[in-house]
């Protein structure tokens, strides 16, 4: 655990720098499925369809395994 604490500033830095390439990415899929540069609305729009589709992935992944499949 102090190995985790001692380099926590590293890690963070990790996160941080893949979670805003992860940003551009979806940006960029967005404005090309539109075919214009987003606005915000339409952003947000995206960014919250891709949210409630992970967790409806999550809880069906769920209700298989407690079922054994």
């Amino acid at each position: 655990m102090d190995l985790i604490i001692e380099h926590l500033p590293e890690i963070q830095a990790m996160f941080d720098k893949r979670e805003g390439e992860l940003f551009e990415k979806v940006d960029k899929i967005i404005e090309t499925y539109l075919n214009h540069k987003p606005s915000n609305a339409e952003k947000r729009h995206f960014y919250a369809y891709i949210g409630i589709t992970g967790w409806f992935y999550l809880h069906w992944t769920m209700l298989k395994q407690s079922k054994g499949q």
